[in-house]
């Protein structure tokens, strides 16, 4: 229908594209941000025509972003977190974690050691005490602090002192525990999910423990674990609300390990995007927001297999099945679909001038992982460096017997 057309692809030479296999998610990150700064400094590129492309925005744009804001350069993500790894709900989980350990040493400690709880609280006479006994409850906890606190003022005070605990910090800790326990007050209550769901909304909103005060204060100059935070918690109230208008059973009353395990269910299958909010800089971005968008240098991470293309469950129907279904016109997908579907993803992604390609030769626990098979033919050899440093001279070769 239009008068003229153009084809933008006429004259479009073949893209260059480099392979580079990395060792491990770290060692990738930080040489991605390496090349990024050196090619910025080189001037002949400016910021937005740079793209770090993941085929998932979960972990890995927020791994890239991590290490280009290291390295000082200026970038642009959106970054998708399931709401259990917010911090801020996280510490939320850790206290009913906490509630339904009978506050044991590994779950106490947490939460006391959290930014988001108003507990002054020394963990020193913690350590000490769990090096004597086990103690269980908050009253336990209380109990042997105040047995402490006696011993401080014996002739046996010098072995506390020589551990580093004093007796004017126990009695500091000791009425400090003894708030906590009072606003802890019947956490350990077993009640309906409903009352579980008013009284986690009430945790978020700061009652008792002055959580929501804390969830807009940063850390340094981290704003953008505030922005995360306090959109989280927005979630998750209106998530609890609508949870609570849902028609239910019997709601019988449940302990907080029962609610933990819902909870934390609920939070795993959910997830917020966060944007930054200058919008400037290298663009760190998901293998589905890069095509049609050219850019002079792109940085294909994380490109493994089953990452990309990326491996899908089977599901309810076989493969056979699923192909007569869409003969008769069901529009189901089928595995050669979307492995085309994920091809055509690809070639999207490194259509621009220059693009570098990179993937893991093995995973965190040192297990050997493959490339995808979309990668180029390349030298595997020509791997990252291991170490920080590599021998340069004849001098420099390690010693071996």
């Amino acid at each position: 229908l239009a008068d003229a057309v153009e084809d933008v692809r006429a004259g479009r030479t073949r893209p260059v594209v480099d392979v580079q296999p990395a060792p491990d998610a770290v060692r990738e990150a930080a040489w991605v941000a390496r090349e990024i700064k050196r090619t910025l400094l080189s001037g002949d590129v400016e910021p937005h025509e740079i793209a770090v492309i993941a085929r998932s925005g979960r972990e890995d744009t927020r791994r890239i972003r991590e290490a280009l804001r290291r390295a000082g350069v200026p970038s642009t993500a959106r970054v998708r977190s399931p709401l259990s790894e917010v911090p801020a709900l996280r510490a939320a989980l850790g206290l009913f974690e906490a509630v339904a350990a009978d506050w044991s040493w590994a779950t106490l400690r947490p939460v006391i050691k959290s930014p988001y709880f108003r507990i002054d609280v020394d963990v020193r006479p913690l350590d000490f005490l769990s090096t004597r006994a086990r103690p269980s409850g908050l009253a336990g906890w209380i109990e042997g602090i105040d047995r402490l606190r006696v011993e401080a003022g014996s002739d046996r005070g010098w072995v506390l002192a020589r551990a580093g605990v004093s007796g004017a910090a126990l009695e500091e800790d000791l009425a400090a525990l003894r708030s906590l326990a009072e606003r802890a007050r019947g956490l350990d209550d077993p009640r309906t999910e409903d009352d579980w769901i008013e009284l986690t909304r009430r945790l978020l909103r700061g009652e008792p423990f002055g959580m929501r005060d804390r969830v807009s204060e940063p850390v340094e100059d981290r704003w953008d674990v505030v922005r995360l935070d306090q959109r989280a918690v927005l979630a998750v109230d209106a998530l609890l609300r609508e949870w609570r208008e849902l028609p239910k059973g019997r709601n019988e009353p449940i302990d907080a390990g029962a609610w933990l395990e819902r909870f934390r269910r609920a939070l795993d299958a959910n997830e917020i995007a966060l944007s930054t909010p200058l919008q400037r800089g290298a663009l760190v971005l998901e293998a589905h927001e890069a095509p049609l968008t050219p850019f002079r240098r792109v940085f294909l991470v994380h490109a493994n297999d089953g990452v990309f293309p990326r491996r899908y469950a089977g599901g309810l129907f076989s493969e056979e099945e699923r192909a007569a279904l869409r003969s008769d016109g069901i529009p189901v997908s089928t595995r050669d679909l979307r492995l085309e579907r994920e091809r055509r993803l690809w070639r999207a992604c490194i259509g621009s001038a220059r693009v570098t390609v990179s993937y893991w030769t093995a995973d965190a626990n040192g297990v050997p992982r493959l490339a995808s098979l979309f990668v180029p033919t390349h030298d595997r050899s020509d791997e990252l460096p291991r170490t920080r440093r590599r021998p340069t001279e004849p001098g420099d070769e390690p010693v071996t017997r």
